[in-house]
């Protein structure tokens, strides 16, 4: 009973009595893909935008830093043309300020009273490049050895104060290896062959010890 209600309420108003007919007095529509269909709202890019807070301030901020710019240059146009003049006319002045009181008036040339120092080129060298005399690099030498020397003494003085030659030094090293490997052994397992012969190793021991 209830569904033939529901059948009939969607039924009624439609043309050719049937759910799939347009309703009355609708415009004929076709079916698209929704992708398709035209939207109704102009996209994005189309619609008018308003600006942000942020964006308003940084165009204000803009315009307030060109303002200035045309006051610096007193001029009525701050445009481009007329700040690449003054800055030509600043490199110009910069120029004429390093020339003066130089040698055959030149940039290039010395300047007046000032002793001959190095050849430009050599001053332009990189100064770790740059060749050193004879007395500092043999002073530099010398300081390089004696560091050394001190370094192998700090050394030396790592062990202790019984066993302090090299050979001594060389026994406690082989000594630790060998205290080393025994560890590596037991924590890793070993192969059965030499798992044998320290278990007789340990057996021979215990004996020993018992008698």
């Amino acid at each position: 009973m209830k569904e033939r209600k529901k059948k009939k309420k969607k039924e009624s108003g439609r043309e050719e009595g049937r759910r799939g007919g347009k309703k009355k007095g609708r415009k004929e529509r076709k079916k698209k893909n929704p992708t398709e269909r035209k939207k109704g709202k102009k996209p994005n890019r189309e619609r008018e935008r308003v600006p942000t807070v942020r964006e308003r301030e940084r165009k204000r901020k803009k315009e307030r830093k060109k303002e200035r710019k045309k006051d610096h240059l007193r001029k009525e146009k701050g445009g481009k043309k007329e700040r690449k003049g003054a800055r030509k006319g600043m490199k110009e002045r910069k120029k004429r300020k390093k020339e003066s009181g130089r040698e055959g008036g030149r940039e290039g040339g010395r300047r007046e009273g000032k002793k001959k120092g190095r050849k430009g080129k050599e001053r332009n060298k990189n100064p770790t490049e740059r060749k050193k005399g004879k007395k500092t690099r043999e002073r530099e030498r010398e300081r390089e050895t004696q560091q050394k020397k001190e370094r192998k003494k700090e050394r030396k003085k790592g062990g202790s104060k019984e066993r302090k030659g090299r050979e001594e030094r060389k026994g406690a090293r082989k000594g630790m290896k060998e205290r080393g490997r025994k560890e590596r052994g037991r924590n890793q397992g070993r192969g059965r062959k030499e798992e044998r012969k320290w278990k007789e190793g340990r057996k021979g021991k215990e004996e020993k010890e018992n008698v």
